[in-house]
């Protein structure tokens, strides 16, 4: 599986839990969408370290 295809696949998985836990930790829109960006920006950097699925969605 390619990197765009693995992201993908994660966005679609995990993006509304990710975006609805930045939205109640910062309390504004836009904030949370800052957040939301970061989180996926780690992941497409660090995701060959990823072993799990746990270890993924942690």
């Amino acid at each position: 599986m390619d990197l765009k295809e693995n992201v993908t696949n994660i966005i679609n998985q995990y993006s509304d839990m990710v975006y609805k836990l930045a939205l109640a930790r910062t309390k504004n829109k836009s904030d949370a969408e800052d957040v939301f960006q970061e989180v996926f920006i780690r992941y497409m950097k660090n995701y060959h370290k990823i072993v799990s699925d746990e270890h993924c969605k942690a």
